[in-house]
Parts: C-alpha cells; sequence; structure tokens
C-alpha cells in the first residue's frame, strides 16, 4: 500500500504498524513523535496501531532552544 511519510511517498506492506515503520525507514527510536493524518499516536500504542491505507504520517523529532 502507498502512504506518504514526511511529505514523500512510499510503498509498505500491508499490516504494517507504526513501531514496524521506525524499523522499516531506520527512524530514530527516541525523541520524535509519530503523527498519522494529523493526530499524534501516543508511543504506548506504535505496536498496535497499525499504518492505514493512503495515511500522511510524520515524524517530529523533539529538541532543544534557547
Amino acid at each position: 500500500m502507498t502512504i506518504t511519510l514526511n511529505g514523500s511517498c512510499h510503498e509498505i506492506a500491508d499490516g504494517t504498524t507504526l513501531d514496524q515503520l521506525v524499523v522499516v525507514f531506520s527512524l530514530p527510536g527516541r525523541g520524535v513523535a509519530l503523527a498519522m493524518n494529523s493526530e499524534v499516536v501516543p508511543r504506548s500504542v506504535w505496536a498496535s496501531t497499525r499504518v492505514l491505507p493512503d495515511a500522511r504520517v510524520e515524524v517530529v523529532t523533539a529538541f532543544q532552544g534557547g
């Protein structure tokens, strides 16, 4: 199925979960938040949250500023 990850289209397997997406695309495991279709998904449910067909997934990196 096709998804949009940070503005770029990608093909992933049906049934892929958010935690699997992190591994497949070598995303940082810490210091990031994931939003699917504009809704932030808590890290505690990444393993049970399947990526939806045509989903827009955004990876947001936390950083400190001053």
